[in-house]
């Protein structure tokens, strides 16, 4: 995660008692093995970082790091699930001035634009 200055402390930690064998390989998995972002752990201030990345549409101290058409498909519907965009919940009740990530409920980040304006 260099690219957003984040540390290299992000661990992902499947469940003891969940496996799926993937091409023939005994593979750790969340429950079910249908959701990869499960038993991801980061810092807050990573995790910030993160939805920061995502709230300035992919672009990091003036960088691309992730593609547009990434960032998009992430916060747009899925056929599959319509809750759900490339592993992102969207949580349809706060409006379109927000996004969300959920990852197994654990970590959230709820993101949007705010002004601030400071007063003297």
């Amino acid at each position: 995660m260099d690219p957003i200055n984040a540390s290299d402390t992000w661990r992902w930690f499947g469940y003891e008692n969940s496996w799926v064998n993937i091409d023939g390989v005994k593979t750790q998995s969340v429950s079910g093995g249908g959701h990869n972002g499960g038993g991801i752990f980061i810092s807050s201030e990573d995790h910030g970082r993160f939805g920061l990345l995502f709230l300035n549409n992919g672009i990091w101290d003036g960088k691309r790091v992730i593609s547009e058409e990434w960032i998009q498909k992430s916060i747009t519907p899925s056929e599959t699930n319509p809750e759900y965009g490339y592993m992102w919940w969207i949580n349809s009740e706060l409006g379109e001035d927000y996004q969300t990530t959920d990852w197994k409920n654990v970590q959230q980040i709820f993101f949007t634009e705010v002004v601030l304006e400071e007063t003297k």
